[in-house]
């Protein structure tokens, strides 16, 4: 288990040290602070043929090595992983719904089909495939606590270009539970995120770059249309939904209006190239 210490403050070499007897762990300091970094310096620091990625918050099924393990003899897979599901350490309200925080791509495991992605918090790659590829890209991803994402798909997307018979499968049975923290519990916070992955994916997905597109009127229309949707639905929820589907104004926000954000932020991808979004919490 190769421990990757990303710039922290607090005791996480004392605790890798007291239990390196039990499960074998390797210390990393990393001191650029960003997950990027911290990928790949584990990456580096790894001398397995596969290298399993599992975030500081999240917790492994019981039998998540063994189905990774089934997965790459079956089929020789240069990336695969499953779903994750939620848990949480403090009441949560009473509108927010478990899959708001969870990834689930189906009871069947598959290749990968077009537009479906894994999540960096349960994902096996082939460790030589991300090292051909440059590692994940340091210009993506969280630092601190920020809205960044991206960064996984973007290294997808790049292994799919580099070689045209990558591989990569989904297994529902390669399980992660991942922290619920409190802030999720907040709208702000989905608004916030919603507009950077936005803007993320406009800038590094997308290969739109902070560049004009050829259709820009109608795309700043679109992104008006979108506002409007949002300020109307924000305002008129209040007094007309459907209660059966959105028992709480907060559902009806987050799952209709509040994604309205991710136009938004892709439009200001070209308006404000230069501004960050990845500002800590």
């Amino acid at each position: 288990v190769i421990v990757v210490d990303n710039a922290s403050h607090d005791a996480t070499r004392q605790v890798v040290d007291a239990n390196r007897a039990g499960l074998d762990c390797m210390y990393v300091r990393e001191e650029r602070l960003g997950y990027n970094f911290a990928c790949n310096a584990g990456v580096a620091a790894a001398t397995a043929d596969y290298v399993a990625f599992l975030d500081a918050d999240a917790k492994a099924h019981p039998h998540w090595l063994e189905k990774i393990n089934q997965v790459i003899a079956d089929t020789d897979a240069d990336l695969c992983g499953g779903p994750y599901y939620p848990y949480y350490l403090s009441p949560k309200p009473a509108w927010f719904q478990d899959h708001y925080n969870s990834s689930f791509l189906g009871d069947e495991s598959h290749a990968l089909r077009a537009n479906e992605y894994l999540t960096g918090t349960t994902m096996v790659w082939r460790r030589s495939l991300i090292v051909a590829l440059g590692g994940f890209s340091p210009k993506l991803g969280l630092v601190g606590r920020g809205f960044a994402r991206g960064d996984e798909t973007e290294l997808m997307v790049r292994a799919k270009e580099h070689n045209p018979d990558f591989k990569a499968f989904y297994h529902p049975d390669i399980i992660v539970y991942h922290l619920t923290r409190p802030m999720t519990f907040h709208l702000s916070y989905w608004a916030r995120r919603y507009y950077a992955h936005g803007r993320h994916w406009q800038m590094t997905i997308a290969r739109g770059g902070a560049a004009r597109p050829k259709d820009w009127p109608q795309q700043l229309w679109l992104g008006a249309k979108a506002l409007l949707r949002l300020g109307f639905g924000t305002v008129g929820g209040w007094f007309v939904r459907d209660r059966q589907r959105y028992p709480y104004y907060e559902n009806l926000m987050y799952e209709r209006l509040i994604p309205e954000l991710w136009r938004v932020g892709e439009i200001s991808a070209w308006l404000m190239p230069d501004r960050s979004y990845n500002r800590r919490k």
